[in-house]
């Protein structure tokens, strides 16, 4: 046998045994050797000496703020969010089976105990100029109907004396009503300050914790049992693939700002503050990822690939690829040609 033959078949023995490690219990054997391994070692390895803030920072900008956002996955979105809201499973689920009451009950709670933030929102609306024309509005509305809408009288002899009122009103200025509406518009308009301040008060007073209370228990009371189906009922494809859109467009741009970088920045810096110098295990170990967890995953995703990559011979090609080099290397006939 020639060196070259010999070569050749070092070469197909080599391959025969690394493709041996990936069949039947081989390969769940290797998987958990390999990950145990790998756990062992990260034991000793601390977070800056494997990773830093620059490169993390390198992938957000790479993969978050400059990579182009294919047009499929918007159309994806939108495809699977309307797959789920046309669902034929919302016909018999409540909304009490998908958000269970203690978690509303939770939200409840925590806009209950956030006085000073709901004190400040009163405050600030209270201070638009869109807030004080609702205001005066409403004001108007409420008193022209007082005056000039008799059916807000109480019973049939106050609705008759009413009638009569406003007619014997009418007679003497014929145009009263548009006459006392600009009149009270003109009022209204020069009072907004106090107004908004006055109104403010009484939501001050009215949207306190008993209010958010009870509003909170009456709208889980409507909410609970209601099916899905007649939730999304309220809201068509075309107006979520429109919700998409917006929210995809605001995100392109959102991710270009320098407010969002400068942001990323800190919260990667903090990380590392806190866990550079803790070791990567028991890093990961501290996000609920353990050892068994990896192997598990691992082995049901490389199970069917690695099968499908030795049927196909795509791994012996690949494993033979990679030995090839070396066996016709010149190293390697140097060695055989001193065997005796």
């Amino acid at each position: 046998m020639t060196m070259k033959d010999t070569a050749r078949a070092l070469l197909d023995a080599h391959v025969r045994h690394e493709l041996d490690g990936f069949r039947g219990d081989a390969l769940s054997r290797m998987v958990e050797t390999e990950v145990s391994s790998l756990f062992s070692w990260l034991e000793d390895v601390r977070l800056h000496d494997v990773s830093g803030v620059d490169q993390i920072m390198g992938v957000i900008d790479r993969c978050v703020i400059d990579f182009r956002v294919s047009g499929g996955i918007a159309e994806l979105a939108g495809e699977s969010a309307s797959r789920v809201f046309s669902s034929k499973r919302n016909a018999d689920a409540r909304v009490d089976e998908v958000f269970p009451h203690s978690f509303f009950g939770e939200f409840a709670d925590k806009a209950v105990g956030l006085e000073p933030a709901r004190r400040d929102l009163l405050d600030q609306i209270s201070k638009s100029q869109t807030y004080r024309i609702v205001v005066a509005r409403l004001l108007q509305r409420g008193i022209m109907d007082l005056l000039f809408r008799p059916r807000a009288a109480g019973d049939g002899r106050g609705r008759l004396l009413a009638h009569l009122g406003v007619g014997f009103a009418r007679r003497l200025v014929p145009d009263l009503e548009r006459f006392v509406a600009d009149s009270l518009a003109r009022a209204l308009e020069r009072n907004t300050d106090r107004l908004a301040a006055f109104s403010k008060e009484i939501l001050l007073d009215v949207v306190d914790e008993a209010f958010i209370r009870d509003a909170a228990d009456d709208a889980w009371e409507v909410l609970a049992p209601m099916r899905l189906a007649e939730l999304f009922a309220h809201i068509d494809t075309y107006d979520l693939e429109d919700f998409i859109v917006i929210g995809y467009e605001f995100w392109l741009k959102y991710r270009k700002t320098p407010y969002f970088r400068g942001v990323t920045r800190e919260v990667v810096e903090h990380f590392f503050e806190k866990y550079g110098e803790d070791s990567v295990r028991s890093l990961i170990e501290d996000m609920g990822v353990d050892e068994q967890m990896v192997v598990m995953e691992a082995f049901a995703f490389l199970k069917p690939i690695v099968e499908h990559a030795l049927v196909s011979g795509y791994l012996e090609a690949r494993i033979r690829s990679r030995f090839e080099g070396f066996y016709t290397s010149d190293a390697v006939s140097e060695i055989l040609s001193d065997l005796p």
